[in-house]
């Protein structure tokens, strides 16, 4: 995700400790959160005013409950744009996008297997990629992000 945003210079990635503050009482710390270009006004060196563009949870036996209730509702009412689920417990991996009434819709994997994202155009995801075992290596990655590039 860093290597496609930087290679398209689409905005920037963040990770744990980064802070998401919906309100000033509404605080969250999520696992990935990507920025665009035109949201850097509410960007700071630890935290975001406001939501980001996208949101990734990978979640846990401890954070599934709280992913999956507390902070969907959440940044659904304060408008991120997509929100991605990760479960490598169970080995899935959920697409949340808004539709035009502001209501997260779940999003279908297209008929390449892949998730697109409509908020960085021509990213694309094989969910079937992040259960590999190993872990797809740098080289790998890097040429996965250039075909999404053509």
């Amino acid at each position: 995700l860093k290597t496609f945003v930087e290679m398209t210079d689409a905005g920037l990635v963040r990770d744990l400790p980064y802070e998401v503050r919906l309100t000033d009482s509404i605080v969250y710390c999520p696992d990935i959160v990507f920025v665009s270009n035109s949201s850097f006004d509410r960007v700071y060196d630890a935290y975001i005013e406001g939501p980001p563009d996208i949101i990734f949870e990978v979640l846990s036996t401890e954070s599934t409950a709280i992913d999956r209730g507390e902070k969907f509702v959440a940044y659904e009412a304060y408008g991120v744009r997509e929100y991605w689920l990760i479960d490598p417990l169970r080995q899935q991996a959920d697409f949340y996008r808004l539709d035009d009434d502001g209501r997260y819709r779940r999003v279908s994997l297209a008929a390449d297997g892949r998730f697109h994202s409509a908020v960085l155009p021509g990213l694309t995801l094989d969910p079937d990629w992040l259960w590999r075992d190993p872990v797809p290596g740098l080289a790998e990655a890097l040429q996965w992000v250039r075909e999404m590039l053509v």
